[in-house]
């Protein structure tokens, strides 16, 4: 049985004393020592990712922001479900329709904010600057030059 652990990796794996004389120790420290580093490493990579991911969604508050859902609740009865501003209030007030080509192009994202923050005037765009927070604001632009063409 030592002789064949000595040759064989298996049976030096299993404990042969004339295998581990000539190496097979060092392979079982070895895979020890993986194993216990794998262990390490994996334990510190998620406590690493645990804190990275903790601290996210404190500077990605934005993107948590259910935009859709403030669109449905503060800007559909004007605007329609998809920026068309095909409603009773959208066609009494006439309106612009996001998805009309060029629309875009013609309301960048830092006009759309100012618009929701301040409203606009001459028409019944009111401000949302005391309704919404900063991160609604912008999320609900970004939401809304989405719809549009």
């Amino acid at each position: 049985g030592e002789a064949a652990a000595a040759e064989g990796g298996e049976a030096a794996a299993e404990g042969g004393e004339a295998a581990a004389a000539e190496g097979g120790e060092a392979a079982a420290e070895g895979d020890d020592g993986e194993d216990e580093d794998d262990g390490a490493e994996k334990d510190d990579g998620d406590a690493k990712k645990t804190d990275k991911k903790k601290d996210p969604p404190k500077a990605d508050a934005a993107p948590k922001v259910d935009a859709k859902g403030l669109f449905q609740k503060k800007c559909k009865s004007c605007h329609g479900d998809n920026g068309n501003a095909d409603t009773k209030l959208g066609k009494k007030h006439e309106i612009e329709d996001w998805t009309k080509p060029g629309w875009k192009a013609k309301w960048p994202q830092n006009k759309v904010v100012d618009i929701i923050t301040n409203g606009k005037d001459g028409t019944k765009m009111k401000a949302f600057k005391d309704k919404l927070t900063a991160e609604e604001i912008e999320a609900l632009a970004k939401y809304s030059r989405k719809l549009g063409k």
